[in-house]
């Protein structure tokens, strides 16, 4: 929440690496995103609720960044009444064998990242009482992982062992406090990060 130290930091970037002219746009993309949040106090607007209309507009605009800036907009958007939201559902796909066989999920099952050898995904995204989270690996991985969930403050909330490697996990969020969250998923040197939002 030391949004002060943390966009000084975020500004010394451009400084301190060779960006090239690719990311030199998602950088300043970055910049004026932050700066945005910046502008805005917490207690009169928790977690970034209750923005007023001139503000819901400037997050219309980040939307077509086409980079992950565009998917936090769209969250503080929808956490804001000011987008619809259309909870995505993944169906399993056709059961070839006997009704009592167990179906094993493959690739195919999952919609999304199909083209990443690898994929993590949670969703809805804010959430209120919920998240579904989602992992899929287009080659068989040996082992187990592990899904770690963490509060702004990195205290753990939840951890869970990952043997599948195509799979889904409901995480019940009755008792947690509205927030920002991160989720990791780590198996050998797979590691993936999303960040989502608790909203009460």
């Amino acid at each position: 929440g030391d949004y002060t130290q943390g966009f000084e930091v975020l500004s010394s970037i451009e400084t301190n690496y060779n960006l090239n002219e690719n990311e030199l746009i998602v950088h300043n993309d970055y910049l004026s995103f932050y700066a945005f949040l910046k502008k805005w106090d917490n207690e009169k607007h928790p977690v970034f609720t209750n923005l007023p209309e001139e503000a819901l507009i400037k997050l219309e605009t980040f939307i077509g960044s086409g980079n992950r800036i565009a998917g936090k907009a769209l969250s503080l958007l929808m956490i804001n009444d000011a987008i619809e939201y259309e909870e995505p559902i993944i169906y399993p796909a056709k059961q070839t064998g006997p009704k009592t066989e167990p179906h094993t999920p493959q690739p195919s099952d999952f919609v999304a990242g199909k083209d990443e050898p690898f994929h993590f995904n949670l969703f809805p995204n804010p959430c209120k009482n919920y998240i579904t989270l989602s992992w899929c690996s287009d080659t068989e991985m040996r082992g187990q992982g592990i899904i770690e969930i963490r509060n702004s403050q990195g205290v753990l909330m939840h951890s869970m062992k990952v043997t599948g490697y195509c799979d889904q996990q409901i995480v019940t969020l009755s008792d947690w406090n509205s927030g920002n969250y991160v989720a990791v998923f780590s198996w050998g040197s797979i590691r993936k990060t999303l960040p989502f939002i608790v909203v009460r």
